[in-house]
């Protein structure tokens, strides 16, 4: 098994894939770049895992994917369940289909209950640093919220950084 990190460059993950062609792998698991336009996979059969990848694959493949859109509905209903309605939505700016799929959903579900989020602030999913300066600026301009709903771990862990110094007791939710 070999474990190959492209840090979203399509170009490297093209290098990696061309370098398990001509080891004759027998199949790739391989969780898309979010920035890609396209790859080739080069015949090898693929199993896309945690995101949908956005080219028309070359090879055999399947996909195993959680279904984002009813768990961030089933997240975002037991904050309304639990009487929290000024909810602050940290949402992604990149287009990765699941962090997409998460904050659709989040707002189609605080849509249906009639409700406006406090505030949604869209950055890099991936950047912790992003929803530490975010969440800072957010406490700084006074906006009255009771909940955050984050739709990545990394953003889940740099508001619960900046609510923690703040000594805050506002709930934090995590996809």
């Amino acid at each position: 098994a070999v474990v190959f990190n492209s840090n979203e460059s399509g170009a490297q993950t093209q290098r990696f894939i061309d370098s398990m062609e001509s080891q004759h792998a027998g199949g790739l698991i391989y969780v898309p770049d979010s920035r890609e336009t396209q790859v080739s996979l080069r015949g090898i059969p693929t199993v896309f895992f945690e995101r949908e990848p956005d080219f028309e694959p070359d090879a055999a493949h399947i996909q195993i994917c959680m279904n984002d859109f009813d768990s961030a509905r089933t997240a975002m209903q037991r904050l309304l369940d639990d009487g929290l309605k000024r909810i602050v939505l940290l949402g992604s700016s990149m287009p990765i289909s699941t962090m997409q799929h998460r904050m659709v959903s989040a707002l189609e579900t605080r849509k249906q209950a009639g409700l406006e989020p406090a505030a949604v602030l869209r950055m890099d999913p991936q950047r912790t640093s992003e929803a530490v300066s975010a969440m800072e600026q957010l406490m700084q301009s006074g906006t009255d919220f009771d909940a955050v709903f984050s739709i990545s771990q990394r953003l889940t862990v740099g508001a619960l950084k900046v609510l923690n110094d703040s000594q805050s007791r506002k709930p934090v939710l995590g996809m």
